[in-house]
Parts: C-alpha cells; sequence; structure tokens
C-alpha cells in the first residue's frame, strides 16, 4: 500500500525530498494555524499537569528558600530546593510561552 507521506513505501516525492537532506526529514512549516493553536494548548495542559505534581509551588520555593536555617546555604535540602525550583521555574517560562503562542495564534485567525 503506498502512502501519500511516509517513510516507509511513502510517495517519491517524500523519499526524494529527504534524500536530498541527506536522509534527515525535510522541516515542513505548520499543517495549520488551528492545529498549532490546540497543539500550544495541549502543551499548556501538560505544562499545567507537571506543575501540579508538585507538592509545593514556586512562590513557596522562594519563600522557603529565604530561611536559612531550615535550608543552609551548601546543604543538601537547599540544593535538592533549588534544583525542584529551577524545574519549576522551566516549566513556569514554557507555560507563559504557549499562552502567548495561543494568544498570537488567536488573533491572526481573527484577522484572516
Amino acid at each position: 500500500v503506498r502512502r501519500r507521506h511516509g517513510l516507509r513505501g511513502g510517495c517519491g516525492g517524500c523519499r526524494a525530498a529527504v534524500a536530498a537532506c541527506g536522509g534527515h526529514l525535510p522541516a515542513h512549516g505548520p499543517i495549520g494555524l488551528r492545529n498549532e493553536r490546540r497543539a500550544m494548548e495541549l502543551l499548556l495542559e501538560v505544562t499545567a499537569r507537571a506543575l501540579s505534581g508538585y507538592p509545593t509551588s514556586l512562590e513557596g520555593d522562594d519563600a522557603d528558600l529565604t530561611d536559612e536555617a531550615a535550608y543552609p546555604r551548601y546543604g543538601n535540602a537547599r540544593n535538592a530546593k533549588l534544583q525542584v525550583r529551577g524545574e519549576k521555574e522551566v516549566l513556569h517560562h514554557f507555560a507563559l510561552w504557549e499562552r502567548t503562542a495561543v494568544h498570537v495564534i488567536y488573533i491572526i485567525l481573527r484577522e484572516l
């Protein structure tokens, strides 16, 4: 069975494009704005789920780290708290990026 777009037994155009790129998949643009928006919304859900798995918030970690009696400098507990805080910071960054992307796509769709 021939598939229009796929690597295994795919169309001749796909095989030629992959061969022309030295065996790597060619980069394609987005499938469509609605698809991209849904992908960003899904990533936002995944990010929110990951953040909800932590027992404390980023703000709570910041507050905890001000207590040097409980979290002494260079101690294991402080280092662990800093590591987890960093993970949350990255997740919050991606959530902001995802929300911004959804908003921009919404504006573009509205303008079309």
